[in-house]
């Protein structure tokens, strides 16, 4: 056994950063994607409560005309 058995080569170092990187660029676009449908559902949800909106006011807008009002 020699006394640097238990050191790190350059070899190790790059590797295991090299594995560490791959790990980290995997999580950040699985974190990408997430967000990015998590925009895609906010987008849909405010355009429904819009358009529920928009038909609320012009039913109330119709209903006044009818009457009169």
């Amino acid at each position: 056994m020699d006394a640097t058995d238990s050191l790190a080569t350059q070899d190790i170092l790059r590797a295991e950063l090299a594995r560490q990187t791959e790990h980290l660029e995997a999580r950040i676009d699985v974190s990408i994607e997430r967000l990015r449908a998590e925009m895609w559902r906010a987008m849909y949800l405010q355009v429904g409560v819009m358009a529920a909106l928009t038909t609320t006011i012009a039913g109330i807008a119709l209903a006044l005309a009818k009457w009169g009002l």
